[in-house]
């Protein structure tokens, strides 16, 4: 009945996950954007994980061979993002990721299958908690080669840094099974 929207959304990788109560390979959520209004105010409502920000303008382009996403967050809490890439020939991984791992495809199975959420909640020391899903072929993976990179949001984060891209054609993402835990 309704589209896909257009989705964002940013993380970090956790290794202290046992302070969550989980097992598993952990993301934590830092933003996540949608452009489609109902969308957005539905993940509101029904998932603490996801607490989704609808931006003034996010725009996802495909020309070819390059992409460009562009995300404005207006006045609300959304970050902003310009990011334009093209599909590359082969995968070019900044050394910095080595200490994670030097092959290609365990660093994106890593990167890929994390099978809990995190969420900071308004109060603290309280944190949203789900399992997630992310269904995807890793064999249609590609790399891309990013070509502008810019966020006044991210600035601090990402000035200076070795970055790298791919493209997933193909993503179903699903998550369930949310608890509220208090860390102290």
């Amino acid at each position: 009945m309704f589209a896909s929207p257009v989705q964002s959304n940013w993380r970090f990788y956790v290794e202290n996950i046992h302070d969550f109560g989980i097992q598993q390979p952990a993301i934590f959520f830092i933003k996540n954007c949608m452009n489609e209004r109902t969308y957005a105010l539905g993940s509101r409502i029904a998932s603490s994980v996801l607490q989704t920000h609808l931006p003034h303008s996010f725009k996802h382009i495909t020309e070819e061979q390059r992409i460009i996403t562009e995300i404005q967050s207006g006045c609300s809490n959304a970050p902003d993002l310009h990011t334009e890439v093209t599909l590359a020939d082969s995968w070019n991984i900044p050394s910095a990721f080595n200490v994670i791992s030097s092959d290609k495809t365990k660093l994106i199975e890593l990167i890929c299958n994390q099978d809990a959420a995190i969420a900071a909640q308004p109060e603290a020391g309280v944190y949203a908690v789900g399992h997630i899903e992310l269904k995807f072929k890793l064999n249609e993976i590609k790399p891309l080669k990013i070509t502008k990179l810019e966020s006044n949001w991210l600035k601090e984060i990402i000035q200076g840094a070795e970055c790298f891209a791919f493209l997933m054609p193909n993503v179903m993402f699903i998550s369930h099974k949310e608890k509220i835990v208090k860390i102290k």
